[in-house]
């Protein structure tokens, strides 16, 4: 076949010329990007949803035992009650107040032992039951077992309760209920100590989803990814001879020379 019947125009990609063409039409894909961004953040805006914590502190204490101050606990070996002799009474007494005020390095280890067994207990239908039965909620011990969290933190007896939520008035209505549990059932549930509420009531406000950075970056991105898949096919089918390079590049013949583009001058 004579070479002079070959195609004149040849579906060659050039990637220098593509990289010009996006560069030539870069603000579009910045204002594209933009307007992407823009609808994003509207979106993300007019879809957003809250969640409510309601949060308080409780702390765990270790109860003495009274037989180990007793003074009428029987001796083994007399089987008699070991009472105080007359002039060491009133010295016996103050002894007991002040065993009854100090708190031990026993006292403090056997608390902090105790707190996973009362976090346990807070978040178990003995405490929680009676809260869904005084609000009158709609929901089961599952669900509200899901909503609230007990932590502990490492080596001390501090108990952080949170309850999370949608609704801010139910959120914190439930925490107070549960604040309010008398520290008689906790103790008489986990069977040793005690553990109270210390501290207020705390309310945080936070973005549940969706998360209005994330998805405008997101959206800019993939604006920009629009602008440039549109710009590369245009270019892609784009045969037009448009300066001289192009004649070089489709027709593959050197340029004679080049007539400038004169305006008519009234």
């Amino acid at each position: 076949m004579d070479d002079k019947e070959t195609p004149i125009y040849e579906e060659d990609l050039n990637l220098m010329h593509l990289c010009r063409e996006l560069m030539h039409h870069w603000y579009v894909i910045v204002a594209v990007a933009l307007v992407a961004a823009l609808a994003g953040f509207l979106f993300s805006k007019a879809h957003q949803t809250y969640e409510y914590t309601a949060s308080f502190d409780m702390i765990v204490t270790a109860k003495r035992n009274s037989a180990d101050i007793d003074p009428t606990k029987k001796n083994p070996k007399t089987n008699h009650p070991k009472l105080p002799s007359k002039e060491k009474s009133k010295d016996n007494n103050n002894d007991k107040d002040s065993d009854k005020n100090q708190i031990t390095e026993e006292d403090i280890a056997l608390a902090q032992s105790l707190v996973d067994t009362y976090a346990s207990v807070i978040q178990s239908n003995i405490v929680l039951d009676p809260v869904i039965d005084i609000l009158g909620l709609d929901m089961t011990y599952s669900d509200l077992c899901d909503m609230v969290s007990v932590r502990t933190q490492d080596h001390s007896q501090i108990l952080h309760v949170s309850v999370y939520g949608d609704d801010e008035v139910q959120v914190k209505k439930i925490a107070q209920q549960i604040a309010r549990v008398p520290p008689q059932l906790l103790s008489r549930t986990a069977r040793a100590g005690s553990c109270q509420m210390f501290s207020g009531i705390k309310i945080e406000k936070s973005v549940s989803s969706p998360s209005a950075k994330k998805i405008t970056v997101l959206a800019a991105f993939l604006g920009a990814f629009f602008a440039i898949g549109l710009l590369f096919l245009r270019f892609l089918f784009n045969n037009s001879i448009e300066n001289d390079e192009d004649v070089q590049s489709y027709l593959n013949l050197p340029v004679v020379g080049v007539i400038p583009a004169i305006k008519e001058v009234k």
